[in-house]
């Protein structure tokens, strides 16, 4: 996935990449290729030189549908790190990683990320044993250098709790190789009719596979980008989908 977004980059890095809704706080995000390659290789310096992630090592993932989700799914590709999504994830993980309320778990590292505008830091101080992203990733180069990644690593693990009451679906418990990643994303973006350089719109919930995945890697499997919408008014889906050009809608 970070080789793609690699050639993105030299093809054009001042075309949209990430475009971000919040329709509770109106608020509007919108990251270029090259801002959004810039955001990655910092991450990305933070968890191998800092946080000492190497390949294979898990990476618990808890945040919400927000432009800085697929900044951290971007850097963990980059550094060859396993993705894990679910309630259990952080017991597992050598990095937790959540939002800025985020408690110390389990895992050797904890750490905050900002959800404001611009990714500025937080109000207030962190618990204990939680590292502030916003502040720490300040450090790092804004250039990575990524050693070539396994295709059979695991990339994706993502769980859920399962009762006796609830239906069992695909996406409860799901693990992913970087190249399972690779197929499902064109499949996904052949299902939802995105074309090379196309915009895709997704407000679907990142805890599934679908939901993640249309995230970065399916617009970054068709050279093509994603408008991403948090608490979404579908109201204004039509009117949105008119103003940012989009030509498919991520769906389940």
């Amino acid at each position: 996935m970070y080789d793609l977004l690699l050639a993105d980059l030299a093809r054009d890095g001042s075309r949209p990449l990430i475009t971000y809704y919040d329709d509770a706080s109106g608020e509007r995000m919108e990251l270029s290729v090259a801002t959004f390659a810039n955001a990655v290789a910092k991450t990305a310096n933070f968890l191998r030189d800092g946080l000492d992630v190497q390949p294979g090592d898990a990476i618990a993932l808890d945040l919400p549908l927000h432009w800085q989700l697929p900044v951290w799914l971007g850097a963990a590709a980059a550094v060859g790190a396993a993705v894990h999504v679910g309630p259990a994830a952080a017991a597992e993980a050598l990095v937790a990683v959540g939002g800025p309320d985020i408690e110390p778990t389990g895992a050797a590292e904890t750490v905050a990320v900002s959800l404001r505008p611009f990714g500025l830091p937080e109000p207030g101080t962190r618990s204990p044993g939680v590292l502030d992203h916003s502040v720490e990733v300040r450090a790092y180069g804004d250039e990575f250098g990524a050693d070539p990644v396994l295709p059979t690593a695991l990339a994706v693990r993502i769980s859920a709790t399962v009762t006796t009451d609830e239906p069992i679906n695909a996406d409860q418990s799901v693990e992913l190789t970087h190249h399972d990643v690779a197929l499902r994303a064109r499949q996904l973006a052949d299902t939802w009719g995105l074309a090379p350089g196309g915009r895709l719109l997704s407000a679907l919930p990142p805890t599934t596979v679908t939901g993640l995945l249309a995230c970065l890697a399916v617009p970054l499997a068709v050279s093509g980008s994603v408008v991403l919408i948090r608490h979404e008014d579908e109201r204004r889906r039509l009117q949105r989908s008119t103003a940012e050009r989009i030509t498919a809608q991520a769906t389940t």
